[in-house]
Formats: structure tokens, C-alpha cells, sequence
């Protein structure tokens, strides 16, 4: 994410990228967040807007914590 010029020259706000930017292990995330997009995006759904097919599978990826946060009805 950031380079190494970067890194010498901002080192907190290179250890804050590297804590709050990881990267993944593996690419099971990727695969469920497309999974989740092709179940959005569907031929039915082929003129969605992107910037509403982005909220969608944001709001989808992420329903568990919006739950818990109050921003979802169970």
C-alpha cells in the first residue's frame, strides 16, 4: 500500500496503514465478495447502477455488523 519512501519518511502512519490495511492470507474474502456480487448483479439486475450494485454487496458483506450495530432489523 504504501512505498518505502513512504514508510521512512511517515513510519506511524505507515505502522496505522499496515494495521488497518493487512494483507489477506488467502483470497477466500475476494471469492465470497464475488460470490455475493454475482448474486447482486444478475441478469434480471444487468442495468443496476454500479455505485448501487457496490452498496448492495457492501450492505450484504457486511450485514452481521450492521446487525449488531443497530442498523439492520434482525
Amino acid at each position: 500500500v504504501m512505498g518505502e519512501a513512504s514508510r521512512d519518511s511517515v513510519p506511524h502512519l505507515a505502522k496505522l496503514v499496515e494495521r488497518v490495511f493487512p494483507v489477506p492470507a488467502t483470497s477466500s474474502k475476494f471469492e465470497r465478495v464475488f460470490s455475493v456480487a454475482s448474486n447482486v448483479v444478475t441478469p434480471i439486475r444487468a442495468n443496476l447502477n454500479p455505485e448501487k450494485a457496490e452498496d448492495l454487496v457492501v450492505v450484504k458483506c457486511n450485514s452481521r455488523l450492521l446487525k449488531s450495530m443497530g442498523f439492520i432489523r434482525k
